[in-house]
């Protein structure tokens, strides 16, 4: 079986058994090599929820990483929703789904906790490129004032 068909068959055991996930974290945080942990974090972006983004900023910035490929997935599949068209048999449409409070807690990390500052920027970043590109969800503003340091 080829790695990719593996990572997406253990992502849907993660999605349908919620207790996968905590499986997953303490998996991650007992390996040794960066390919073992790096097949577990590819394995949550392919299943993402807010709560595996700020636990894959963590093991990012523990490990002083910027963002990449598979923390770019995570964080679409976070906050943009792939649903199949009905004009189109075969063909998706993609929707921004609301991510207030993932924003919120990214940009607490800025004002938090100065290890994160960098990472925590390009997520944020990488958020509004999404955002361009799939429109805003109705319920969201564009984006955080900065200036005041609220969301």
């Amino acid at each position: 079986m080829q790695k990719h068909s593996f990572v997406k068959k253990l992502a849907e055991s993660v999605k349908n058994h919620s207790s996968c996930r905590s499986i997953i974290y303490d998996m991650y945080e007992k390996l040794a090599t960066d390919r073992e942990k790096q097949f577990l974090e590819e394995v949550l972006s392919e299943v993402a929820e807010e709560t595996d983004i700020m636990k894959l900023i963590e093991w990012y910035a523990l490990s002083r990483r910027r963002i990449d490929e598979i923390l770019r997935c995570a964080i679409k599949h976070a906050v943009i929703v792939r649903k199949g068209s009905r004009e189109c048999p075969g063909a998706y449409e993609s929707f921004s789904r609301p991510s207030i409070q993932l924003r919120s807690k990214i940009f607490a990390l800025i004002t938090e906790n100065s290890s994160m500052i960098y990472l925590a920027k390009e997520c944020l970043t990488y958020i509004d490129t999404l955002r361009d590109k799939y429109g805003c969800h109705e319920a969201e503003a564009r984006h955080p004032n900065i200036g005041i340091d609220q969301p």
